[in-house]
């Protein structure tokens, strides 16, 4: 080879090296979009008014990005220069609890047609309390009663209170969770309201984007029960015993007598006989006074003509009371009684 020709040769391979490796460092990936919060857990009910979002991402011929957090967008938009952007976004006054999605969205660029977004996880934390059991008897004490705090500032303290009293000072874990046991005793019957107070110290506040003078609480109700009231029954007066008719003998020859005995009517009154025939015509039989004890005893005569067969003989007073016995009349002269009496014509 000619020497000319080498030494053209050796300064195009100069020329080329620092072009290839130029080259190479312009075909590297850009890193992927990326958008973060701060602070990037959140408890309600001591939302800050603001936080910071961080947008990193190099977009072409894009002037804004939308930030939205569990699909509400986030005022104002960030404006882009040059590799992404930053900037104050106003929160919503309460966003749904849980992990919630952070998005950033931009619009279409190099000619395409839809937008393109990057996302990232937001923790809501709802402050909650919650007591097992939440209910008991009041005969039931002393009891156990379990704590369950959720959705508080994560490694903090919070204080426990059943009415006006202090139960106890509890630290809540990285999830911003607490469990406590504490005995209850000589509750009164009702509602007691509980309830479980953010204690956290003004740095780990400042940390996390939390108003000093915010208060952060939940509250639950323990409900003791009483045994239901049971009014006194007055008492009443004993009704009276029925008023009782017996007829000795119960087998009456036609033309003979029985022996009516009363008992348990009205003292003092006039009881009225009657006999009560087959086909319900009514005969008298008698009339007999009551005792001041409230009986009585008469004979009453069978007719001879009166008919035979079963009967009924009804003894009844003025003030409603009444009775009967059943009697059957036979023919004949001789009849046995009750009680082994025996009757005679």
């Amino acid at each position: 080879m000619r020497p000319s020709l080498r030494a053209a040769l050796v300064v195009a391979v100069m020329v080329l090296a620092p072009a290839t490796a130029t080259g190479a460092a312009l075909a590297t990936p850009l890193p992927d979009p990326s958008v973060r919060m701060t602070p990037d857990l959140l408890v309600v009910g001591a939302l800050p008014e603001t936080a910071y979002v961080t947008f990193d991402a190099y977009v072409k011929d894009v002037e804004s990005v939308q930030v939205l957090l569990a699909g509400v967008p986030l005022e104002p938009p960030l404006d882009i220069s040059g590799s992404g952007a930053s900037g104050e976004v106003e929160l919503p006054e309460r966003p749904p609890c849980g992990r919630q999605v952070l998005e950033a969205v931009w619009a279409p660029y190099d000619n395409e047609t839809s937008p393109r977004s990057t996302s990232s996880v937001v923790t809501v934390q709802c402050p909650a309390l919650t007591l097992s059991p939440d209910e008991l008897a009041v005969a039931n004490q002393p009891a156990d009663i379990v704590w369950t705090v959720t959705g508080f500032v994560p490694s903090s303290a919070v204080a426990l209170r059943l009415g006006d009293e202090p139960v106890e000072v509890v630290k809540t874990d990285e999830r911003g969770r607490a469990r406590f046991t504490a005995p209850v005793d000589d509750l009164g019957c009702g509602r007691h309201e509980a309830a479980v107070l953010d204690r956290s110290t003004p740095g780990l506040r400042k940390e996390r984007g939390i108003p000093q003078e915010v208060e952060i609480v939940a509250t639950a109700v323990l409900t003791v029960r009483c045994p239901a009231r049971v009014d006194p029954v007055e008492p009443t007066d004993p009704l009276p015993p029925p008023s009782v008719v017996q007829l000795n003998p119960v087998v009456v020859a036609a033309g003979t007598t029985t022996r009516v005995t009363g008992a348990s009517f009205t003292g003092g009154e006039t009881a009225t006989l009657a006999w009560v025939l087959q086909d319900g015509t009514t005969q008298p039989a008698a009339q007999v006074a009551v005792s001041v004890e409230g009986g009585f005893v008469t004979d009453v005569l069978v007719l001879v003509n009166s008919g035979q067969g079963p009967r009924e003989l009804v003894a009844s007073t003025p003030s409603g009371a009444a009775a009967s016995d059943l009697a059957l009349v036979v023919a004949g002269t001789t009849q046995p009684g009750r009680n082994g009496l025996v009757n005679r014509r």
